[in-house]
């Protein structure tokens, strides 16, 4: 845990090492274009844009103050990060588990 020292009494002061988005049609332009200019305006190091209609996730990384796409994860390919240390995963798993509201 790098940053443990922006967990205080008071909260997290501070900006995370990663956010994650679940776009939808109406939030596709503020999720891939604001957001992603605001995030690395307070440095956020990683984001990530998760389609659920398409079963993926977009893995962006900043560099230089802009994000960089780094790659697309699909299907069965484990999801892992650069920046932080988590247990992979697969876009399968996490849809396969979603329970529909119909």
């Amino acid at each position: 845990m790098k940053r443990i020292y922006i967990l205080t009494n008071r909260g997290i002061e501070g900006a995370p090492d990663l956010v994650i988005e679940i776009i939808s049609p109406s939030s596709l332009k503020r999720d891939k274009i604001d957001k992603l200019k605001t995030y690395a305006h307070f440095k956020i190091p990683e984001y990530w844009v998760v389609d659920p209609n398409l079963g993926a996730v977009e893995q962006y990384i900043l560099t230089n103050e802009r994000y960089e796409l780094m790659t697309i994860f699909q299907n069965n390919e484990n999801i892992t990060s650069p920046n932080i240390t988590c247990m992979p995963f697969t876009m399968k798993n996490v849809m396969d588990n979603i329970p529909r509201l119909d």
